[in-house]
């Protein structure tokens, strides 16, 4: 277990065959929320598929000179392979104290490294995925107050193993509730509202004041819980891929690259019936023409549209008022809006992603 730590480029069946898919678990409630993410590339240069690793759950404070692993602690982990699909191996695995693993164990021989390696006899804040064939080993650090670091050991096999480390927050939790809450209840519409006031208030209520966006952090935390929710269906990693896509085919104009992006994801209105006739309709879905299942394209959601009460509040003035360009206003804000925000929102996910 001291051998020293190599990238490989590993296949998906070996990925798979070192991990066992459990039960889900449900999360415990408590005052002190927590969430970690960790990217390890598997390919050379940091190319090819990664593994991400998300630890959530609860956990109290340490304050105490040595302290222990305490009770109340309710860790979950996920294990997802990013490649062009996403896959799922572990789904909220229950991740337990390695002191009740192992409580005779040499803690320091576990291959953790820097101020993450434990100390011989003393076990704070190291656990374990048993969930795993082989092994899945976390470090969380400091052994003082809420952990800010993590550093997971995954062994693929026997022999190999690939090491990696990300951050600890506690904010991103709080900010990421809402979301988080439906896609929990599996309410994909509510969802996709929720991560659009986020990304885009103006989208769900246009009189909205707030010009604020989301830091890389919070971005690649929609990520990662959009994609454990639906098994790697829905999320922004998806999206990003088929974009990256329809930008190769129009390589000279980005712009241009909108409306393949649209198709590719399901967001194109082949046909509607005269009975659904508007003045603000197009060839894009409106927002309640979305398929809010796990039957829709990969990527179809989160959306980027403007909800269709805004729309329609813009198109019919209030009784009493006239206005003679709302529709054109209308049909800008619904369409429109497409071609522009797109680009800009794929330039936000990316530096994004490959910051985290």
């Amino acid at each position: 277990m001291s051998k020293p730590f190599t990238l490989m480029l590993l296949s998906t069946a070996t990925i798979a065959s070192s991990l066992l898919i459990p039960l889900t678990v449900n999360a415990q409630s408590s005052p002190q929320p927590i969430v970690c993410h960790v990217s390890i590339p598997l390919g050379a240069k940091g190319l090819g598929p990664k593994l991400t690793y998300r630890l959530a759950g609860t956990m109290p404070q340490q304050t105490a000179e040595k302290p222990i692993n305490p009770i109340g602690s309710s860790l979950q982990l996920t294990v997802q392979e990013q490649n062009d699909n996403v896959k799922t191996f572990l789904k909220r695995a229950a991740v337990n104290d390695y002191a009740t693993i192992a409580p005779d164990a040499d803690y320091s021989k576990l291959p953790f490294t820097g101020g993450f390696q434990a100390k011989p006899n003393d076990p704070t804040r190291l656990y374990n995925a048993s969930a795993s064939s082989h092994g899945l080993y976390v470090s969380l650090r400091p052994i003082q107050g809420q952990p800010n670091q993590i550093q997971v050991v995954h062994y693929l096999s026997r022999t190999k193993f690939v090491r990696g480390q990300g951050k600890c927050s506690t904010n991103i939790v709080t900010q990421l509730a809402p979301i988080q809450t439906q896609l929990n209840a599996k309410n994909w519409a509510a969802a996709d509202r929720a991560t659009r006031r986020i990304f885009n208030p103006q989208s769900v209520d246009i009189r909205s004041q707030d010009l604020s966006r989301p830091t890389s952090e919070m971005i690649y935390a929609i990520d990662q819980a959009w994609l454990e929710a639906s098994d790697g269906r829905f999320g922004l990693t998806p999206q990003l891929q088929r974009w990256k896509k329809a930008r190769a085919a129009k390589s000279t104009d980005r712009d241009a690259a909108v409306n393949p992006f649209r198709d590719l994801v399901g967001w194109k209105m082949t046909q509607r019936s005269d009975s659904e006739w508007h003045p603000t309709n197009s060839d894009w879905r409106n927002e309640s023409e979305l398929n809010y299942s796990l039957k829709a394209p990969i990527g179809h959601l989160p959306w980027v549209g403007v909800s269709d009460r805004e729309v329609l509040d813009l198109a019919s003035p209030a009784d009493g008022e006239s206005c003679g360009s709302c529709t054109i206003d209308a049909m800008a804000l619904r369409s429109s809006h497409f071609y522009g925000y797109i680009p800009i929102y794929f330039d936000l996910i990316e530096a994004a992603l490959k910051s985290q």
